[in-house]
């Protein structure tokens, strides 16, 4: 037996649906900024490294304005990177690092 969908009935379904939509969404943001938090709230340097990455300082940059080792400076440099709030862009032999959150 078939059954015919009103429109109606698909109205409610396209509510439902982007009901479920917004709350993916909320729910992307609260991840996004516990990552944050977990990853910036605990680290004055990892912060600093973060705040540096404006798409236009290098690794050697950040570590001369912090006053750190390149190596400390690329390890936070990699955790943010596995963690998705900052991305590497290479520019001839230099890699460049700026923000995605």
């Amino acid at each position: 037996m078939e059954k015919n969908i009103t429109q109606e009935t698909l109205f409610r379904i396209e509510e439902r649906l982007q009901e479920i939509v917004n709350l993916l969404k909320i729910s992307q943001k609260i991840a996004i900024e516990e990552t944050k938090m977990k990853l910036l709230g605990g680290s004055k340097i990892r912060k600093g490294v973060y705040e540096l990455c404006d798409g236009k300082t290098s690794v050697n940059d950040i570590a001369t304005k912090l006053k750190k080792s390149t190596p400390k400076v690329s390890k936070y440099l990699s955790e943010l990177q596995q963690n998705g709030l900052v991305k590497e862009m290479r520019i001839g032999k230099k890699k460049y690092y700026r923000k995605l959150i």
